[in-house]
């Protein structure tokens, strides 16, 4: 199960490892296996939901505050209000086998909606970015908090990094 950008893209006929049963994947740029993507409703490759992949970047909500990793890192924002979006945008180079991935738990006051895929950059293909789509679901305080990790789709797929607050 891939969803619709990583359905376009091509992969080395090379089977790798799931993260979550250690089971068989069909190519090595795969994360999950494919029973493992269907029974958590996730793409095999980017692991996005896929339930919430109808488009690159869906925007249902009328307030979406929009959050870059260059101007951003470790603002709080305040007066977020239930059903509202926030679009993180984070730098990535792909030639560097890491990623933007989430750090969990994630607090009560947000849901993530979208994963999203590796994005390049028009100048440079090599650079671009990721976008991590979260609704606001309940009030109070909470953080939402991303960290770099081995990209899920290298041969060796352990999760490092350091943990880098984004939002709160």
């Amino acid at each position: 199960m891939l969803c619709n950008h990583c359905e376009q893209k091509q992969a080395i006929a090379v089977s790798g490892k799931c993260k979550k049963c250690s089971g068989v994947t069909t190519h090595f740029a795969h994360g999950l296996c494919a029973e493992c993507a269907e029974s958590l409703d996730l793409c095999q490759w980017c692991e996005s939901p896929l339930k919430a992949i109808q488009t690159s970047l869906p925007t249902s909500s009328a307030f979406v505050t929009k959050v870059r990793e260059a101007t951003d890192l470790g603002k709080t924002f305040k007066s977020l209000r239930s059903g509202e979006e926030i679009h993180i945008e984070m730098d990535e180079d792909q030639y560097s086998d890491r990623e933007w991935d989430l750090t969990k738990p994630l607090s009560a006051c947000f849901r993530l909606k979208l994963k999203g895929p590796f994005v390049q950059s028009r100048q440079d293909g090599q650079y671009g970015t990721r976008t991590f789509i979260f609704e606001v679901v309940a009030s109070g305080s909470g953080d939402i908090e991303l960290h770099e990790s081995e990209r899920g789709w290298s041969w060796y797929s352990t999760s490092t990094g350091t943990n880098t607050p984004i939002a709160g």
